[in-house]
């Protein structure tokens, strides 16, 4: 059996918005999506950062408070290399935006092209 591109995997569902309002704040279940929103909103590196996560503030005026949402790209992908995350797609630099396809592309060529270097077949 060959190596493998990817370890593992994760996927999470996020939905519209991920509410940041007393009530949900206190929901004991949504701390570790949280904090894995605020990770990968906040993710730059060497002139590339995170893009397309959208604070928006809400005003309710049945309970007559304000809150924050945040609203997630349609599709994100965090990539991490031994517990660390070592990018986020989307993201931007200073001319282009990168989306998770750019990411996925791209490492398939390289696992390709490594693959027929060494002479065995690629596994998937």
């Amino acid at each position: 059996m060959g190596a493998s591109l990817i370890d593992s995997y994760e996927i999470s569902m996020l939905g519209e918005r991920l509410c940041y309002c007393c009530q949900c704040r206190e929901s004991s279940g949504a701390d570790r999506l949280r904090e894995t929103v605020d990770q990968l909103r906040g993710w730059e590196d060497g002139g590339l950062a995170a893009s397309g996560f959208e604070e928006r503030d809400i005003d309710s005026a049945i309970t007559d408070e304000q809150y924050r949402v945040i609203v997630p790209p349609e599709l994100t992908l965090g990539v991490y290399f031994d517990d660390t995350l070592a990018g986020v797609f989307p993201c931007e630099g200073e001319v282009h935006v990168y989306q998770p396809d750019t990411y996925l592309t791209m490492g398939l060529d390289q696992y390709a092209e490594a693959s027929q270097d060494s002479g065995k077949g690629v596994t998937f």
